[in-house]
């Protein structure tokens, strides 16, 4: 019994054995190792470069110590480059497997095909964005992005182009050529990708805007800090935090305030006027004169004005008097200028102080002062400014001068009640 048992075992095995190799000397068995040969060895070859390959280079080839170091681990550029690898050598084994039918080979060269446009598609966009993060100093977050994202589109449409061509199996000037009878389809449909594109390579090259500038545009309702430069829109973030969001072409075709010449310089402009009331303008009492001229700047007007009076005996006697006579707007405007220029945060020795009569109007003769603060901070310049036409405010009286403001509807009441009241206690007197 255990004897021919045994003798049937071997047979079973033998005869299994014989199968098998009969199918792998067969047509179909030979294309089925071939095919797994080349499965393994392209997966080998990716396991080999992702993880030895890989970190050899990076400790070697790129130091990780360094910006481009740095980018490149982050943006996973070398992890992507090992996608590549199993594509090649399967595209290269592809010869090796036997008897393979025409199209099967064809359409495994082409998925092959595809998946390498694929996978340069993406080792390109993520070189692009190591590059503009090593050449903006690695802070991505903070940066635009519009740049990078018009890469990025750049090579997808090249891949889509060379993914047709791998597809359809036409070459690649046949396919461009065909692209010229939609292009006008296209350009109705990818309108502003096409618009934002170009706008954003002009903003970048011009350097018009930057995330952290404060820009103003009116017409937009934007007032505020750049929080984001993206392909097809800039976000500003107004004062009050609401978020406006400005095609990019926009910033190209229309006009706006980008603030950050300001910021840069360190200073920022006063430029504001006072009005004075137009029947307080007078001229001033020698006693006035000898009172101001205790103030040296003051002093030294006086003393320039007389000196620059022509010296000549033809002029009427009055007009001669009136020439030679200083006006409390005059002195008014002198203490001005020395007040102003005098003070700590205005910037007085490198930009211009002015103080300067605008055209007198119905509401008076504007008095305006343009100076610069040396402060960019809202708040502060703000009080600097708030003080210092306080003071002159405050002062203003000293001068016999007065502050226009215009009659209002209760300073009108006011004066029928007077008049009414004085109308008739003259008639009950009579």
């Amino acid at each position: 019994m255990r004897g021919p048992n045994l003798e049937t075992g071997d047979t079973v095995i033998d005869s299994m054995v014989d199968s098998l190799n009969g199918v792998i000397e067969s047509d179909g068995g030979e294309r089925i190792a071939a095919a797994t040969a080349v499965i393994v060895v392209a997966f080998a070859a990716y396991l080999l470069f992702r993880f030895i390959v890989v970190p050899l280079l990076r400790r070697r080839g790129v130091d990780p110590s360094t910006r481009w170091g740095v980018v490149f681990g982050d943006r996973q550029v070398l992890a992507r480059l090992s996608f590549l690898v199993p594509v090649v050598v399967a595209t290269a084994g592809l010869e090796a497997v036997p008897h393979l039918e025409p199209d099967a080979s064809e359409l495994i060269g082409r998925v092959l095909g595809l998946l390498f446009v694929v996978g340069a598609a993406r080792l390109a966009t993520a070189a692009s964005a190591a590059i503009r993060d090593a050449l903006d100093g690695g802070e991505s977050p903070e940066q635009p992005r519009a740049r990078l994202q018009a890469a990025n589109l750049a090579i997808y449409a090249i891949a889509a182009i060379f993914a047709a061509t791998v597809v359809t199996g036409q070459s690649l000037w046949y396919l461009i050529t065909g692209l010229g009878a939609i292009a006008a389809i296209l350009a109705i449909v990818f309108q502003d990708t096409i618009l934002s594109t170009v706008a954003s390579i002009q903003i970048s090259q011009n350097d018009m805007v930057r995330v952290g500038d404060w820009i103003e545009a009116p017409h937009r309702g934007a007032d505020g800090h750049v929080i984001d430069v993206a392909l097809h829109g800039v976000k500003v973030q107004n004062f009050d935090n609401t978020i406006v969001t400005i095609p990019t072409y926009a910033l190209v075709s229309e006009s706006f305030t980008n603030w950050r010449g300001m910021s840069d310089s360190g200073v920022r402009r006063m430029k504001r006027s006072m009005s004075i009331d137009a029947t307080s303008i007078r001229f001033a009492e020698e006693e006035e004169i000898d009172s101001f001229r205790t103030y040296p700047p003051l002093d030294e007007y006086v003393d320039r004005f007389r000196r620059s009076l022509p010296q000549t005996n033809n002029w009427n006697d009055q007009l001669s008097r009136a020439q030679r006579r200083l006006t409390n707007l005059g002195l008014f405007r002198a203490y001005v200028l020395s007040y102003v220029s005098q003070r700590a945060l205005i910037s007085s020795d490198n930009h211009l102080v002015v103080v300067r009569q605008l055209e007198s109007g119905a509401a008076g003769m504007p008095l305006e002062i343009y100076a610069f603060v040396s402060t960019t901070r809202w708040p502060d310049f703000e009080t600097v400014q708030s003080e210092t036409f306080e003071h002159l405010l405050s002062i203003l009286p000293a001068f016999g001068l007065r502050l226009y403001q215009p009659v209002g509807d209760a300073a009108i009441r006011d004066l029928r009640i007077a008049m009414q009241n004085t109308l008739g206690d003259g008639l009950r007197n009579n």
